[in-house]
């Protein structure tokens, strides 16, 4: 399986949450094909500063890296921002297309731009983003702007990334619990249903 996480929009958790999903496919004792598209390479300088400060289970396969032990069981590829045609064109071969979309007008706005090119909207998947516990952030509030993006929403939604930072510099157990309760049941998710 094929994984991208991509967004037309900056800042909507794209690279982040290509990390976190990474370091939890290793902590479950996956290995995963890693590419970084984004010419920032965002996501390779959070893994390599892993490998180099915490031992971390990388290494240099053709284009991209290798996460975990053994041969990998998926690909998982960060997408820099991008206008929404040239970033369909870059995910088309992929098997899903993750969304990373916080709940605002902007985010929203964006995702429903890059959906609004596919036909098929079944491999696409949005994924509420930095939830924050807001007016914004409510079931009610989500279920809204869902219909508005008019495709697959997941079931598993992300709390702020403020969790996330101290993944930054330790990994997996940097991470307060319920990131990591979050971001094991997202991958779960993205690998499993159809």
């Amino acid at each position: 399986m094929r994984i991208a996480l991509a967004s037309s929009k900056g800042g909507a958790g794209k690279t982040s949450l290509s990390a976190v999903l990474t370091l939890a496919f290793v902590e479950a004792g996956k290995t995963v094909r890693v590419e970084d598209h984004d010419p920032q390479q965002g996501l390779m300088g959070w893994l390599q500063f892993l490998k180099e400060k915490q031992n971390f289970p990388l290494k240099k396969n053709g284009v991209g890296f290798v996460a975990g032990e053994g041969d990998p069981s998926f690909t998982l590829a960060d997408f820099p921002p991008a206008d929404p045609a040239s970033l369909k064109k870059m995910t088309e071969s992929f098997d899903r297309i993750v969304i990373p979309t916080q709940p605002s007008s902007v985010d929203v706005e964006s995702s429903v731009a890059f959906v609004a090119l596919f036909a098929d909207r079944a491999r696409l998947k949005v994924v509420w983003n930095c939830l924050d516990g807001s007016s914004l952030s409510r079931p009610e509030a989500l279920a809204l702007w869902g219909e508005r993006l008019c495709c697959p929403i997941a079931k598993t939604t992300i709390p702020r990334r403020i969790g996330f930072k101290n993944a930054q510099l330790v990994g997996f157990r940097g991470l307060d619990e319920a990131s990591k309760t979050a971001v094991f049941s997202l991958a779960l998710e993205l690998t499993s249903d159809g």
